[in-house]
């Protein structure tokens, strides 16, 4: 049986708090222990922000029922600025019977909180809009606690997903589920197996001293590396290929249900659109051209489409010649459309499911049909498979964004299936390039103009990134992506952006720079670094130790060409030597040429040529960027010519 994911709550602590459920009888407030009022710090853990001194949770999932408290105390100044709790839950699908929090003052004083209760959208589900409702405590003050109790009506779900540890110390947890039916209990990094109660029908986790979850730069998806205990429900147990063949064939069955039996508005269009002399080639662009230019629903501003629904009358797709009479249709629904316009034409194409890697891994023993939670369409060519995604907006033929690459794939039949990988990204495919043409000017400062490139993987991301965002808000990222790159009060502009909305040219960004002061000046040298535009950035991984894996979201490649000029009345008296390391995942150069008495010529490039490094690899990857940083930070040294 198929279910969406119980969501998992959130404290803006960066702890995370699970949906609860049902104790009977009304809701009051359980008295603040003087232990509690006294703590200052953790016994062994000195400078911990805050604390979650206890989290109850208990799930109903007969009654459909939600209620959860967290009591947090704040023992820092850098705790009062994390005071906000936010609880996420399905519009639509759920609704909130009770929610109140309150604050204990350091002295034991209780008072319910009055602030705003506002809402913020996290993200469309389906059918179904995440929120999250979110509360502030502005006045609270180091020593504070912060206690909040919620109950939900309508979990919907049929399984549960708990996430025990979060970014605070936990003192007690206790996570209660009682169960409606027959399930699959897993659970990982967590120091017991949960407690099972055949009798009652409840699963309990219950631990005491849990520590912050470590939060590193590029590791993993979180819910591989926190404790996580997976709750799936079945109408009866079954071995691992029986499950997998069902769920096969329930994706057969909507596809097939979806494509509909010889849909006539597509073999319309397909007759329109091809030319008996086409290339195979040539009818995949065009049949991939033709599903994109159906309104994408999915990926509009909610305002921007409730306003377009208010001017037009809209019809529910129930097959792909209604996305073609309507001309509108989800993402979904227009991977299907593209795929039957291919089997119209003669052509081999399915519509597969497969299993994104932003938020988790594949586990194929862990039997959740949810795991995978989206589809691309697969076309069987004579001499291999395409793997196309015309449902995401500036996505071309043949491109997949980066989470649906290297991922788990379920391919369906009649009453049959099997596993497979969609391709591997690889950094060619995710090239960022930057030109720089740069004048030292005698008083010390710098101008010129930088133009970026992108390619691939890395402008299908900019598309999506900006696609909904106005004008101005365009303009400050773009600027500031480039601003970061230099010192602080240093001015970037940003003059023209060619190939946003088109995905068949090259996306370009064109600045103009002015950097007040460069380098270091005495009254007969100027020292400046050799690469002006990475001199200033930190590289990753100065800890000597790893926690977690390293964890790229797509291999790639960074090209920086760099042309300076020096001011009359300077020369060059030494500059940086040549250097590279080239190995079989990374690799980097960086060259130098002298150009002319004031003109110099840089080229650094970097390579990223895999996703994944074990913490064993950890420290090779270390030094490796350490020599990326030195190579960065070579120095030319300029000479007065007077002296």
């Amino acid at each position: 049986m198929r279910r969406l994911r119980s969501i998992l709550c959130g404290l803006l602590f960066a702890a995370a708090v699970a949906f609860a459920s049902a104790q009977n009888g009304p809701f009051a407030w359980s008295p603040v222990a003087p232990e509690e009022l006294a703590l200052k710090e953790v016994p062994g853990r000195p400078g911990l922000p805050a604390i979650i001194l206890d989290r109850n949770i208990v799930s109903d999932d007969i009654a459909d029922q939600t209620k959860a408290t967290v009591r947090i105390k704040i023992l820092t100044e850098a705790g009062r600025k994390m005071a906000d709790i936010a609880i996420p839950y399905y519009d639509g699908a759920q609704h909130f019977q009770d929610l109140r929090a309150r604050v204990v003052t350091p002295d034991g004083v209780s008072n319910e909180y009055t602030g705003k209760i506002y809402d913020r959208v996290l993200a469309n589900k389906g059918n179904y809009r995440l929120f999250e409702k979110v509360l502030t405590f502005p006045d609270a003050q180091v020593g504070s606690i912060l206690e909040c109790h919620y109950e939900l009506q309508g979990t919907y779900t049929r399984g549960v997903e708990w996430l025990v540890d979060g970014g605070l110390f936990i003192r007690h947890v206790k996570l209660t589920l009682r169960t409606s039916q027959g399930y699959a209990l897993t659970w990982f990094r967590i120091p017991k197996p949960p407690d099972e109660d055949r009798n009652a029908h409840t699963i309990t986790v219950e631990m005491n001293d849990v520590p912050p979850f470590v939060n590193e730069e590029y590791s993993p998806p979180e819910k591989e590396l926190k404790m996580r205990v997976d709750v799936v429900y079945h109408s009866g147990l079954k071995s691992a290929d029986e499950f997998w063949r069902d769920e096969a064939d329930g994706w057969d069955r909507s596809i097939r249900d979806f494509l509909g039996n010889n849909p006539k508005e597509v073999r319309k269009v397909v007759d329109q659109l091809l030319q008996a002399s086409d290339t195979v080639e040539q009818k995949l662009r065009k049949l991939y051209a033709r599903a994109q230019q159906i309104r994408n629903l999915d990926f509009e501003p909610e305002r921007e489409q409730e306003q377009w629904k208010k001017e037009h009358v809209t019809k529910a797709n129930n097959n792909v010649d209604d996305v073609l009479k309507n001309g509108y249709g989800s993402r979904r629904q227009i991977d299907i459309l593209f795929a039957a316009m291919v089997r119209a034409a003669g052509l081999e194409a399915d519509v597969v499911p497969i299993s994104e890697r932003d938020d988790k891994f594949f586990d194929r023993n862990l039997l959740d049909g949810w795991q995978f939670d989206a589809e691309i369409v697969r076309v069987h060519l004579p001499d291999r498979d395409l793997f196309a995604d015309p449902g995401t907006p500036f996505c071309p033929i043949g491109l997949l964004p980066w989470f649906r690459t290297g991922v788990a794939g379920l391919q369906h039949g009649e009453k049959k299936f099997s596993f497979f990988a969609t391709p591997q990204a690889q950094a060619a495919m995710a090239r960022t390039s930057r030109k720089l043409q740069l004048e030292l000017l005698a008083d010390g400062s710098l101008k010129g103009t930088v133009e970026n490139t992108y390619s691939g993987i890395e402008a299908l991301h900019l598309r999506i990134r900006f696609k909904n965002m106005d004008e101005a808000a365009r303009r400050k990222v773009w600027e500031d992506m480039v601003k970061d790159h230099f010192a602080e009060g240093s001015t970037v502009t940003l003059d023209k952006v060619d190939g946003l909305a088109d995905p068949n040219v090259m996306l370009r960004t064109q600045y103009s720079i002015l950097v007040p002061r460069v380098g270091t000046r005495t009254k007969r040298r100027w020292i400046v670094p050799a690469n002006l535009f990475e001199a200033a950035v930190a590289q990753p991984f100065e800890n000597q130790k790893r926690s977690h894996p390293v964890y790229f979201s797509y291999p790639n490649q960074s090209v920086e060409d760099i042309t300076l000029k020096f001011p009359a009345g300077y020369v060059m008296e030494s500059g940086p030597e040549a250097r590279q390391r080239i190995e079989q995942d990374f690799g980097y150069r960086f060259q130098f040429e002298k150009l002319g008495d004031q003109v110099v010529h840089v080229v650094r490039s970097v390579e990223m040529g895999r996703s994944y490094f074990p913490v064993e690899s950890y420290p090779i990857l270390r030094t490796f960027y350490g020599e990326v940083r030195d190579a960065d930070a070579l120095q030319i040294v300029l000479r007065s010519a007077g002296n």
